[in-house]
C-alpha cells in the first residue's frame, strides 16, 4: 500500500510539473528539461540499466533529439524527438528487445497496461476502509454545515447589517471562484489529466508478464531444417536454384544495360544541359528506380530465405546475387546523381533532401543483404540491423535546420529555374531573417510561370506586405513567449529581425 501511495503521489506531482512545463507552451527548452529529469529519475531509481548497450544507445539518441529540438526546433526534429521517446520507453519496458521495430510495439503495449496498472493502484489506495473513513468525515461535517446554513439564513433575514456583510463576502468568494473555474482553468485541468496519463507510462512498469516478446526465440543466424524426404527436398532446392539463376542472369543483363546508359548519360554525360529532360528523369524515374531496387531485394530475399543457403550447388546463384546487389548500388548512385543535378538546377526542397537520406538507407540495406547471404543470416537479422539504421538516420535528419539551409542555398545559387517565392514565403519563422535579407532579389527574380496558383503572383507589393506581416506577427508572438518555449533557431531569427525592425514590439 505504501508503495502504491508513493506511486500515485509521484504521478500527481510529476503531472503538475509536466503541466507547468508544457501547458500553452511550444516544444523547446521544456523538452530538454523534461528529458534530463526523466533520465536522472530512471538512473537513480535503477529502473533502467544504462550499462545495457542498447539502452545506452537509445538514451544517447533521445538526448541528441532533445538537443536538436532546442537548437533547430524544426517540425522534423520535434517528430524525431517523440519517436525517439517511444523507442526509449519501449526498451524501458522490455530491455530484452533487440529491434527498434519491436520497441514501438512494446511502447504501445506499455502505454495501455500502465494506465490499467495506475487505475488498479488508485483503487487499492481507495480501498473499502479508506472509503468508509471518507464517508465518516463527510457525515461529521455535512450535519454541522446544514445547521450553520439554517442559522445563517435566520440571522441574514433578521439583521440587515449582517446581511450586507455576508453579501459582500459571498460576492468576493464568487468572483474568486469564477476566475478559478474560468475556461482556461478547465482547459488546464484537462491538460493535467492528459499529463497524468503520460506520467503513468514512466512511473508504472506495466504488466510485463502478459507481454509476449516473440523476439526471444529469434536468432541472427539461419538454421538448416532437416527434412524426412531428402531426395524430394533436394529436387525442390535444385529446381528453385535453376529458376533463381535464370532470373538473376536475365535481370543482371537488363540492369547492366540500364546502368551503362545512366553512367554514359548521367555520370559523364551532359544531361544537366537540358532542364526539361532532367526534371522528367527525377520526377518520373527516381521513384520507379527505387521501386526496382526494392523488388530486387525482395526477390533475392525469397531465394535465400531458408535451405537454399545450405544447398551445395548454389555458387552461381550466390555470385549472381552479389552482382545484382552491386548493380543496384550503382543504380542507387545514379538516382543520387539525378537528384543532385536537379538540386543544382531547381534548388533544395524537402523531398529532394529526403531522397538523399532514403538512398542512404537503401545502400545500407543492400550492404546488409550482402552480409545476410554471405554469412547465412536470418530475416530477423535484416529486420534488426535495418531498424537500427533507420533510427540512426532519423537522428541525423533532426540534426539540421532544413528551412534555413534550403533558404540559404536557394538564395545564394543562380538557379536556372528561378526563385520560387511561394515556396520560400511558406518557410517557418526560423528562416524569416534569411528571406528578409534577400527579399529584393526574390521579388525581382521569381519564377515567371505559376500554373494553377490562386495568389496575386505578379504583385510585388502583395508579396512584400505578406512577408512584413509575417515578421510582425513573429516578433510580437516571440516577445510574449515564456522561457519554457525557448529555442536557439527562433531566438537567432528574432534577434536578427529585431535589430532590423526595433520599432516592432508586442502589444501591451
Amino acid at each position: 500500500m505504501k508503495s502504491e501511495k508513493s506511486q500515485i503521489s509521484k504521478v500527481l506531482s510529476d503531472a503538475a510539473l509536466f503541466t507547468f512545463l508544457f501547458w500553452r507552451q511550444g516544444i523547446g527548452l521544456n523538452a530538454t528539461i523534461f528529458t534530463v529529469l526523466i533520465t536522472l529519475y530512471l538512473y537513480f531509481t535503477k529502473i533502467m540499466d544504462f550499462t545495457n548497450k542498447k539502452i545506452l544507445f537509445v538514451t544517447i539518441g533521445l538526448w541528441l533529439s532533445a538537443v536538436f529540438v532546442l537548437v533547430n526546433n524544426s517540425v522534423t526534429s520535434i517528430i524525431v524527438y517523440f519517436l525517439s521517446m517511444f523507442v526509449f520507453l519501449g526498451f524501458m519496458f522490455a530491455p530484452e528487445i533487440k529491434t527498434v521495430y519491436y520497441a514501438f510495439i512494446a511502447f504501445f503495449y506499455k502505454t495501455v497496461t500502465t494506465q490499467k496498472q495506475a487505475f488498479s493502484s488508485l483503487n487499492k489506495v481507495l480501498n473499502s476502509k479508506n472509503k468508509l473513513k471518507i464517508f465518516r468525515y463527510l457525515k461529521m461535517t455535512i450535519i454541522p454545515l446544514i445547521v450553520l446554513l439554517v442559522f445563517h439564513l435566520i440571522f441574514k433575514n433578521a439583521n440587515p447589517v449582517y446581511a450586507s456583510y455576508t453579501n459582500y463576502i459571498l460576492e468576493k468568494i464568487s468572483n474568486v471562484l469564477a476566475r478559478i473555474f474560468a475556461t482556461d482553468f478547465i482547459y488546464m485541468l484537462n491538460f493535467y489529466i492528459i499529463s497524468i496519463v503520460i506520467i503513468n507510462i514512466f512511473v508504472f512498469e506495466g504488466y510485463k508478464n502478459k507481454f509476449n516478446n516473440t523476439e526471444l526465440n529469434k536468432t541472427d543466424d539461419l538454421v538448416r531444417k532437416r527434412e524426412k524426404n531428402k531426395n524430394f527436398k533436394m529436387l525442390s532446392l535444385k529446381s528453385e536454384n535453376i529458376s533463381g539463376v535464370l532470373i538473376v542472369i536475365t535481370i543482371n543483363l537488363l540492369l547492366l544495360i540500364i546502368n551503362m546508359i545512366d553512367i554514359d548519360w548521367i555520370w559523364f554525360g551532359t544531361i544537366t544541359d537540358n532542364p526539361a529532360t532532367l526534371s522528367q528523369l527525377v520526377h518520373k524515374g527516381t521513384y520507379l528506380l527505387i521501386l526496382s531496387i526494392f523488388l530486387s531485394m525482395a526477390i533475392i530475399l525469397y531465394y535465400f530465405r531458408k535451405n537454399q543457403n545450405f544447398y551445395p550447388k548454389n555458387k552461381v546463384l550466390k555470385v549472381g546475387a552479389y552482382i545484382w546487389l552491386i548493380q543496384n548500388v550503382i543504380l542507387a548512385i545514379s538516382v543520387l546523381l539525378r537528384n543532385y543535378y536537379y538540386i543544382q538546377n531547381a534548388g533544395l526542397a524537402y523531398k529532394r533532401i529526403g531522397v538523399f537520406f532514403f538512398l542512404i538507407l537503401i545502400i545500407t540495406g543492400l550492404i546488409l543483404m550482402y552480409i545476410k547471404i554471405k554469412g547465412k543470416k536470418s530475416m530477423f537479422y535484416l529486420l534488426k540491423t535495418n531498424s537500427w539504421s533507420v533510427f540512426i538516420v532519423m537522428i541525423m535528419i533532426a540534426a539540421f535546420n532544413w528551412d534555413v539551409l534550403i533558404s540559404k542555398y536557394n538564395l545564394s545559387h543562380n538557379l536556372d529555374s528561378g526563385i520560387d517565392r511561394v515556396f520560400l514565403y511558406q518557410m517557418s519563422n526560423k528562416a524569416l531573417y534569411v528571406i528578409d535579407n534577400k527579399n529584393d532579389m526574390i521579388l525581382n527574380n521569381h519564377v515567371a510561370n505559376y500554373k494553377n496558383r490562386r495568389l496575386s503572383l505578379n504583385d510585388n507589393d502583395y508579396w512584400n506586405g505578406l512577408l512584413k506581416r509575417k515578421i510582425l506577427y513573429f516578433i510580437q508572438n516571440y516577445e510574449k513567449r515564456s522561457w519554457k518555449s525557448w529555442n536557439y533557431a527562433d531566438y537567432k531569427s528574432y534577434r536578427a529581425l529585431k535589430k532590423k525592425y526595433p520599432e516592432i514590439t508586442a502589444p501591451q
